[in-house]
């Protein structure tokens, strides 16, 4: 994920892929030394289907005032 507000919470990612399977204590959201939130983050979802659905149909939807860009990492 990138593009998160620099304010983001879990419970906000969590709210977004509500339905789409992410697993369990999957969220690592990025941040600096100084402990400033970088905007990006990783996720798991439970199977590929899910992952594949939640691209396509979350790529470019917003979380408060921003756009978020998905990327499929492996």
């Amino acid at each position: 994920m990138r593009g998160l507000p620099y304010s983001v919470t879990e419970d906000e990612i969590v709210q977004f892929f509500h339905g789409f399977g992410l697993k369990d204590d999957s969220i690592k959201i990025g941040k600096y030394s100084s402990g400033k939130l970088t905007g990006d983050a990783v996720v798991l979802f439970d199977s590929s289907e899910d992952s594949k659905m939640a691209l396509s149909e979350r790529q470019k939807e917003r979380i408060g005032h921003r756009y978020i860009e998905l990327f499929q990492i492996s």
